[in-house]
Order: C-alpha cells, then sequence, then structure tokens
C-alpha cells in the first residue's frame, strides 16, 4: 500500500503543478479583448448551466402538472357527487311525472263515466 502512495504522490504532485501552470498561463494570455480562463471558464461551464436549468425547469414543470392533477381530483370528486345527487334528483322527478300521468289518466277515466252518467240520467226519466 506504501508503494501505491510513494508511486502516486508524485505523479499527484506533478499534475497539480502542470494545471497550475496552465491556469496561470491562461489567466496571461488574451484572445481579443478577453482572456483565455474567461474562455475556458464559460467553456466549462455551459454544460453544466444548461443541465441545471433543465433539471430545474423540468421539476417545475413536474411540481405544476402535480397541482394541477390535484386541483382535478378534487374537481372530479365534487364533479361525481353533484351527478348522484342531479341522479336523485331525475329519478325523484320522473316517479312524479308518472304519477301525474297516472293521476290524468285515472281523472280522464272518471270525467268519461261521470258524462256518460250525466248523459244517461235525461233518458232514465222519460
Amino acid at each position: 500500500m506504501r508503494v501505491i502512495q510513494t508511486v502516486q504522490r508524485p505523479l499527484i504532485l506533478l499534475a497539480t503543478v502542470v494545471l497550475a501552470q496552465v491556469l496561470l498561463l491562461a489567466v496571461q494570455i488574451k484572445r481579443g479583448d478577453v482572456r483565455l480562463i474567461r474562455i475556458v471558464a464559460v467553456w466549462a461551464m455551459t454544460p453544466l448551466q444548461s443541465a441545471g436549468t433543465s433539471l430545474i425547469d423540468s421539476v417545475g414543470s413536474t411540481w405544476n402538472n402535480y397541482v394541477s392533477l390535484r386541483k382535478t381530483r378534487q374537481e372530479n370528486e365534487k364533479l361525481r357527487k353533484e351527478l348522484a345527487d342531479l341522479k336523485l334528483r331525475t329519478a325523484h322527478l320522473e316517479s312524479r311525472a308518472a304519477e301525474a300521468s297516472e293521476r290524468r289518466g285515472a281523472d280522464a277515466g272518471r270525467a268519461g263515466d261521470w258524462l256518460g252518467r250525466v248523459g244517461e240520467q235525461p233518458h232514465a226519466l222519460h
């Protein structure tokens, strides 16, 4: 284990020094009016920023859809209750209409009987 650490330590140190040297050079080099370090930083951060923006947008969209779905469920439940109430009211009104129709039929029959009797009475007196 110590052998690996002793071999890796100089390599890590060398990589760190080279990276630091490249960064220092990038700070000094200019391309037009912009330093190279700024170009490299923007180039490196753009994909991360795009990924972060996409992640935040998708989480926001998911949350909005969840809230909308929850409201839809509540509205659906309210509409189901209203439908059940309307079905009961319709059944009640249909039964009242049937009763009224039966009464009209019965009243018409009684009126016919009464008219028939009224018409027969004068003949019976003669």
